[in-house]
């Protein structure tokens, strides 16, 4: 048996970060790498198509939109297309999955529901409510043996730590399925032997980066055996390069950014550049880095992560201190914060020098 997976389109996202001319163009670019998911169940003549949850954004996505999608769909019947809604997409009341669905769609409910297709039992589970902290494989049906499972969820949590249908690899080991399809995390993802995220069908931030698209599954019911490869079809690839100014003149470090970044394509690429190290009294300002990477990507950013050069054992002076403290607190930042506190120290030291923020 021959499956598709791909999950957490969020079709009709806002991309509130992009300037609306590149949000509009990466709304069209889902649009089209939909479209592309479809040919590819047709050109690998798959059993079905499953859709493990977040395919439309809940507070963006255009009733149009939605049309379209589900036209789209149904265009491949009689393959049937299997949809477990998500925390973004639930199957409320007055929500998208109450518009007239194709006749080969099957939309799942909050309770495990069983689907054949081509002598394999599908089982599969949909969101009600945005947030639902219960584990989502707790309620599987005794003494039920499951080829193939489709939900949305998050591996490796606990109800104490997310509201996103948290399970663990070790209770859906016990269900036997040969294979789980399984949407929420945005990066492909294997799951152990168990099954995988397909990740984002289109990657839609920084936290993405590199391939996406969605797995193509050959699943044999008399072994019980499963193998699997992404097949790439996203149009953009949203990718972050670090370039370290230590012991560097500004020069060897872009040549170090084209070394790193030759691989990308500009075209299809949205590049997020961050300059790392002490910060230098000559050096390239923030500006001249945004010319010499390039106006032929998608889109790119600067971010000055530079610190400044200040003597930590300086105690006795209000700019020393105040630098001992941020620096403290950065070591045990997670990434926002600590970007935030970099920021912080630039801009408070410039401050009590009497200085210009981007002097530093």
């Amino acid at each position: 048996m021959r499956l598709v997976q791909a999950s957490d389109m969020h079709l009709d996202s806002p991309f509130a970060t992009l300037d609306d001319e590149l949000g509009r163009r990466r709304r069209k670019g889902q649009m089209e790498t939909f479209q592309r998911l479809i040919d590819l169940v047709r050109t690998e003549q798959a059993d079905a198509l499953l859709l493990p949850g977040d395919l439309f954004e809940r507070r963006s996505t255009r009733l149009g939109t939605v049309r379209w999608a589900l036209d789209l769909i149904g265009s491949l019947a009689p393959v049937p297309v299997l949809i477990a809604p998500g925390n973004h997409d639930p199957l409320e009341r007055s929500g998208f999955w109450n518009l007239t669905r194709p006749d080969n769609v099957v939309v799942f409910g909050g309770t495990w529901q069983r689907h054949e297709v081509a002598d394999a039992a599908i089982w599969g589970r949909g969101f009600l409510e945005e947030h639902e902290p219960a584990d989502p494989l707790a309620d599987f049906p005794s003494g039920e043996r499951p080829d193939v499972l489709i939900f949305h969820g998050d591996v490796d949590k606990t109800p104490s730590d997310s509201d996103y249908a948290p399970f663990s690899r070790s209770h859906l080991a016990e269900l036997k399925a040969i294979w789980a399809a399984v949407g929420h995390i945005h990066r492909p993802m294997p799951i152990g032997e168990l099954g995988a995220y397909a990740g984002s069908l289109e990657p839609l931030g920084f936290d993405e980066p590199g391939v996406h698209g969605a797995l193509l599954v050959e699943v044999d019911l008399k072994a019980r055996e499963q193998r699997w490869r992404l097949v790439p079809l996203a149009r953009c690839r949203y990718e972050t390069v670090s370039v370290d100014l230590t012991a560097r003149t500004d020069q060897q470090a872009l040549e170090s950014f084209n070394d790193q970044t030759r691989q990308w394509v500009r075209e299809t690429t949205l590049l997020r550049v961050e300059l790392v190290g002490p910060g230098a009294e000559e050096g390239w300002p923030v500006g001249r880095w945004q010319g010499e990477i390039g106006s032929d990507w998608v889109a790119s950013e600067v971010r000055d992560l530079r610190l400044p050069a200040v003597d930590l054992t300086d105690t006795f002076t209000v700019p020393g201190r105040f630098a001992r403290r941020v620096m403290a607190e950065m070591e045990t930042a997670d990434e926002a914060r600590r970007e935030a506190l970099a920021d912080a120290l630039r801009i408070g030291l410039a401050a009590l020098e009497g200085r210009r923020a981007n002097d530093y």
